[in-house]
């Protein structure tokens, strides 16, 4: 009975080695999967004071499939004008300031980048005005002349949001927040939003007429207007 089960035992082993080997020898056979690009999802829209995950999708060499990369990137996050946040090896961005970011990941030698922003929850109200002291305003028009060489209207927009005390509080959005032209010809008047205040220019010779500046902020549905009058 003895010697039955030590033969038993020298079965068992050698079955264990020939399939440790053949796991071994089929990691030649499938090799790990390699990557053409890769992309960031979502768009990185981080609260500020909370978190966001982000995703690392690989498009498969050869193909024009991809794949979920769960595992083995490198994330980092470049700081933009105002804005600021951190982020683990597994994606999760935490907002430190407001203002606008770059994530970075890298891959299997591969990098890839997206622009977001670091936003602040809670907006009750926008003001887009020459001023940076109120959340609310009224809506101004700066009136500009195109014929007498054109000029830089400078323009805030500020947020007014319920922090996490339910106090009220400001904060300036400039270079967070969307900034877009309406009106009769928007190569007249465009808009500069890297610094604060805006830098709103108004081309001379351009087309006259009334053009409408609209800021818009992410996860709000609150805007605002202000206008710029060209004669």
């Amino acid at each position: 009975m003895s010697s039955t089960k030590s033969k038993l035992r020298l079965v068992g082993a050698f079955a264990a080695l020939a399939t440790l080997a053949l796991a071994v020898g089929c990691r030649g056979f499938f090799p790990a999967t390699t990557y053409s690009a890769l992309t960031i999802q979502p768009t990185p829209q981080v609260p500020l004071g909370s978190t966001q995950g982000l995703q690392l999708w690989g498009t498969i060499s050869g193909s024009t499939g991809t794949r979920q990369i769960s595992s083995g990137a490198s994330w980092t996050i470049t700081t933009g004008t105002t804005g600021a946040a951190t982020i683990t090896n597994t994606g999760v961005a935490t907002g430190k300031a407001p203002g606008s970011i770059t994530v970075n990941a890298t891959y299997q030698g591969l990098t890839t980048s997206a622009t977001g922003v670091v936003y602040i929850a809670d907006i009750t109200s926008i003001c887009v005005s020459g001023t940076n002291t109120s959340a609310t305003c009224s809506a101004s028009t700066e009136t500009i002349s195109a014929s007498g060489g054109g000029g830089t209207v400078p323009l805030y927009a500020i947020a007014g949001y319920t922090n996490a005390n339910n106090q009220s509080e400001i904060q300036d959005i400039t270079t967070s927040a969307t900034w877009t032209v309406s009106g009769p010809d928007t190569t007249t008047v465009t808009c500069t939003t890297t610094t604060s205040p805006a830098q709103c220019q108004v081309l001379s010779g351009g087309t006259t007429g009334n053009y409408i500046i609209t800021v818009s902020y992410p996860q709000t549905a609150i805007t605002a207007m202000n206008t710029i009058k060209v004669n």
